[in-house]
């Protein structure tokens, strides 16, 4: 009998032994492996995703993959994410989100990332780039609502007809149109629509832009908005500079058209904010899994208006006081 108790006890002995060898392992979390898939170098937005996630605490490992816009490196980036064991992708602008975790609907999980989270970060609106959020694939976005857009426009003066250049060549600017169609209708804006002709080579023709503004002036237009995606947003100066050529304003979401420009005024938010949100975003998905996400689809609560001072002046077209006192002028 004194054996057989001998026995269990050595054999209770040698199990705690067992499990306190194990508990040390248990006790130190791995550390977490973060993949930034980039289209150029490191931007502010980036940077201020990476260096939140610092800041915050997590033990990461971050590996950058500065793959462009390249399928071949894109899918390249997406095999050894997947073979390295990665925690988390951050994908920086909605293009490159969209490639590497698929469609929303046929998602290939030999060619997309369907069993490892997403976060992406742009500073666009992303339903015009055609990315849609879902549990595996979760969205910082800069852009501000297009019904808050349309009320800043409306603030800075009550303009009736606004105008929208469609670009044939993008796949998705006819459900962008559509989408402003009703924001605008919803607030009693009439919207003039036109459709850039393309060249042979089926891309719109930049030197058709002088006399397709000259058409929207003379259908009434009063505002030009330019929104993100597409052949527009790259050539962003061209068209602001076409517009202005006729004297029209434009409005527009795209911050280096503001700064750096000659757009009238829109809406903008900081580029490091962006990157913070996606950094809310990654740290409830590696603290807690893809379904702890509050939003889909994050946005910063406030939208700073910029007033292009110069070219308000130039148009002899001043805004209200009201968003006076509350915009960033530039000068």
């Amino acid at each position: 009998m004194a054996g057989a108790e001998n026995d269990v006890s050595g054999r209770r002995t040698a199990l705690a032994a067992m499990l306190a060898a194990a508990l040390p392992l248990q006790a130190a979390p791995r550390r977490v492996r973060i993949y930034l898939l980039l289209p150029l170098p490191e931007s502010p937005m980036d940077r201020s995703f990476r260096v939140t996630l610092e800041q915050s605490g997590l033990d990461a490992e971050f590996v950058v993959r500065e793959t462009g816009l390249d399928p071949t490196r894109i899918a390249a980036a997406v095999r050894e994410a997947r073979a390295r064991g990665a925690d988390l992708v951050y994908a920086s602008g909605a293009t490159l989100a969209r490639a590497t975790a698929g469609p929303a609907q046929g998602a290939d999980p030999a060619r997309h990332l369907t069993d490892i989270p997403v976060v992406c970060a742009t500073a666009g609106e992303p339903a015009d780039a055609g990315l849609e959020p879902r549990r595996q694939l979760l969205i910082a976005a800069g852009a501000a609502p297009l019904s808050e857009q349309i009320d800043t426009m409306l603030a800075y003066r009550p303009f009736e007809r606004i105008a929208i250049l469609t670009d044939a060549s993008f796949p998705l600017a006819a459900a962008g149109a559509e989408r402003l169609r009703a924001a605008a209708a919803a607030r009693d804006v009439h919207l003039i629509e036109r459709n850039l002709p393309l060249t042979l080579r089926g891309e719109p023709a930049a030197a058709t832009l002088p006399a397709l503004m000259a058409v929207l002036v003379r259908q009434g237009a009063q505002l030009l908005y330019l929104g993100t995606g597409g052949w527009l947003q790259q050539h962003t100066q061209a068209v602001v500079d076409a517009a202005l050529g006729q004297s029209l304003p434009t409005f527009t979401c795209d911050t280096a058209a503001l700064r750096g420009g000659r757009a009238l005024f829109g809406l903008a938010t900081q580029a490091s904010t962006v990157g913070r949100l996606a950094a809310l975003q990654a740290l409830r998905v590696l603290r807690a899994g893809p379904s702890a996400a509050a939003e889909p689809v994050l946005r910063p609560q406030r939208h700073l208006c910029l007033i292009n001072l110069p070219v308000a002046a130039r148009l002899d077209l001043f805004p209200s006081m009201a968003l006076l006192n509350r915009a960033e002028i530039l000068r």
